[in-house]
């Protein structure tokens, strides 16, 4: 279980709860009341950090098990180098500066009514030659007007 805050002691109970009864056998009703007290974490989390205090926050962005600037690197970036050191040949330990690969996915953007169907049935499909669509205008009913 997570490291929680003193105001997040509510929360901790029930994800010993939860804990304790994913541990037993699973059986509809059972995951029914784990998605129940899923739920309820999720409302009263919302709840408590909606009602934080400015000392509250301070701790959160204090927390030891925050994500630090190195564990963003490593999944966003490849091949990370560190550049250390300035001027006086000195390490301040505080700064992180380095080059690296960006790891970008994004959806390949398509006007066409063919590809964005074939690409949603047949991910490592990208485009569609005039038979394909012509399958695909038969196949589907809505697919009209390329």
């Amino acid at each position: 279980m997570p490291e929680l805050l003193e105001f997040e002691e509510p929360i901790g109970i029930l994800l010993k709860e939860v804990e304790a009864l994913s541990k037993l056998p699973e059986t509809e009703q059972r995951r029914q009341d784990i998605d129940r007290l899923e739920a309820r974490i999720s409302q009263i989390r919302a709840d408590i950090y909606s009602r934080l205090t400015p000392w509250q926050r301070v701790l959160v962005a204090r927390h030891p098990s925050r994500p630090a600037t190195l564990d963003y690197v490593e999944r966003l970036c490849t091949d990370f180098v560190e550049i250390r050191g300035d001027r006086r040949f000195a390490d301040d330990h505080a700064i992180i500066a380095g080059m690296a690969r960006y790891r970008v996915v994004l959806p390949r953007p398509s006007r066409s009514i063919c590809v964005k169907w074939r690409c949603s049935r047949f991910p490592s499909w990208s485009w569609c030659t005039a038979k394909e669509a012509a399958a695909v205008r038969s196949a589907s009913p809505w697919a009209t007007g390329f």
